[in-house]
């Protein structure tokens, strides 16, 4: 059979304030819909005659070259900030999600899971785009995928919703031609020829551009600016560094094979070692890779691999007492831990096991004299807080100094010195919104700077500093477009220091 083309969502450029696009116009009331799976991950999505509740509803699942379904305990994702309506396990092991996200139109997720035992996701709880609401499964189905579907036009309310049986719930309202990021896919309904392609080399693929919080890996190295992306399609990492002066130019300096499925990286110095590591996390897996950089990225060399807890969410760096941490958390229930990396590379010592609250989409570590501190911000509601963490002997505290409520909805923060104070900027990738805040002395709040308008639809926004001042590198994953901006001293934004395209895919 023919293979049909890779199929990237095409979405729309803010032109200036209030400017919709044709695209935009033709589907303003539909929210903007992404991908139900992890940022530039490349799945299959077929239907067939009898899918419920029609032919409009799709099987997500992700394949090997060979066919292979590796599916299993990939993050599945909210495809739109939303409520949850339903979160319910049927007698035969089906786990459902059903997420409202307002103007009338929902998304259901059907065949997911999560560890047996552990609360579900709360009626009523707000999601944010992006953020994890299970593990892809086969409960309640002989074949491993995620069951998804966009509705509009539905007719019960949550008590009808409490009230009625499966089926009931499945079919409220009209199944439609799913659209992700603006464009509509091949397989739907009206079109018999996309049907019944399950794991065989005509299935859709559809590139996920579900990325809030993603970013580049970063580091520094001899006076030298380092970035390492990671191409999920075929697994491959590519090493850039930054010619002088900073972000004019880049040089590839390295590029290997990693494999499929790896969801987050840090860079880290190990204790007694003067070559930066990196480590690769797999979510689905709990598998943890360490590599060495040898001076200059020309090579990467793997060390070993290790297992740890599968679910981890999101990873983050942070130096504390002159030594490198690992923050580990899981949104889906709130646990944060704080490791130290051993020297034998063979795991982890503990520094820190405590339970923060879940829903946490965004953290931002940043730094005060000798202090450290994590912005954590949930995406779907709003709520921020100011974490500060402490040695006390081999241990690690968490202490809230600051927690308040704020907009909800940006998909990325970043923190950025400037003139000896830190910032904090957000942006929105479906509007290109973004705004510049200061932080207080002590982590005792926010105060606003200044509003901005953006380019819509970056991907990736990567912090860093050079000379004190901060920069970022921002990508989008769909045409590989890459710009670094510095922060102006009058903080009125950001001038462009490098604009070149790269190739489109990396994360």
């Amino acid at each position: 059979m023919k293979r049909l083309p890779i199929f990237f969502a095409v979405g729309h450029t803010a032109l200036a304030a209030f400017a919709l696009t044709p695209a935009a116009l033709l589907a303003q009331d539909r929210p903007d819909f992404q991908s139900p799976t992890h940022c530039g991950q490349v799945w299959d999505i077929t239907t067939y005659t009898t899918h419920k509740p029609d032919p409009d509803s799709l099987d997500f699942a992700m394949r090997r070259d060979d066919g292979f379904n590796i599916s299993r305990n990939q993050p599945v994702l909210a495809s739109a900030a939303g409520v949850v309506q339903v979160d319910q396990t049927l007698p035969n092991g089906l786990r459902y999600v059903m997420l409202d996200h307002g103007g009338d139109w929902r998304t259901h997720y059907l065949h997911i899971e999560d560890e047996e035992g552990q609360p579900r996701l709360s009626k009523g709880r707000k999601v944010a785009i992006g953020e994890v609401i299970g593990r892809t499964s086969d409960s309640g189905s002989s074949t491993l995928h995620t069951h998804y579907t966009q509705v509009e036009n539905t007719a019960l309310d949550q008590a009808g919703l409490d009230a009625a049986g499966f089926w009931a719930k499945l079919n409220d309202g009209d199944a439609v031609r799913a659209r992700f990021d603006g464009s509509a896919v091949a397989t739907h309904q009206a079109d018999t020829d996309s049907w019944g392609h399950w794991s065989d080399d005509s299935a859709e693929k559809l590139v996920s551009r579900n990325c809030p919080g993603n970013r580049f890996l970063s580091w520094k190295e001899n006076g030298k600016r380092f970035i390492l992306r990671y191409r999920p399609a075929n697994g491959r990492v590519r090493i850039n560094r930054f010619d002088q002066p900073v972000g004019q130019q880049t040089t590839q300096t390295a590029e290997s094979d990693w494999g499929h499925g790896w969801n987050n990286f840090i860079e880290f110095l190990p204790t007694g070692s003067n070559h930066r590591h990196i480590l690769a996390y797999n979510f689905a897996t709990g598998a943890v890779g360490f590599w060495e950089i040898v001076p200059g990225a020309a090579t990467i060399n793997k060390i070993n691999e290790v297992q740890i807890y599968a679910g981890w969410t999101h990873m983050e760096k942070i130096q504390i007492a002159g030594r490198d941490h690992l923050i580990s958390y899981d949104s889906r229930y709130g646990h944060f831990n704080v490791d130290r990396i051993n020297s034998s590379f063979t795991g982890f010592d503990s520094a820190l096991k405590t339970n923060i609250g879940k829903g946490y989409t965004h953290f931002a570590p940043y730094w005060e004299g000798n202090n450290r501190y994590l912005v954590a911000y949930k995406g779907g509601s709003g709520t921020i807080r100011i974490l500060r963490l402490t040695r006390s002997g081999s241990d690690v505290r968490v202490s809230t100094t600051w927690n308040a409520s704020r907009a909800n909805g940006w998909t990325h923060l970043a923190t950025l010195p400037r003139g000896g104070k830190m910032y904090l900027f957000g942006y929105r990738s479906d509007t290109g919104k973004a705004k510049l805040w200061e932080l207080e002395q002590g982590g005792t709040g926010l105060t606003a700077v200044r509003n901005l308008n953006w380019s819509s639809d970056y991907s990736s926004i990567t912090p860093f500093a050079h000379n004190g001042v901060g920069h970022l590198l921002v990508q989008k994953i769909k045409d590989g477009s890459t710009k670094s901006v510095r922060l102006k001293s009058d903080l009125s934004g950001f001038r462009t220091v490098m604009d070149e395209n790269w190739a489109a895919g990396w994360r």
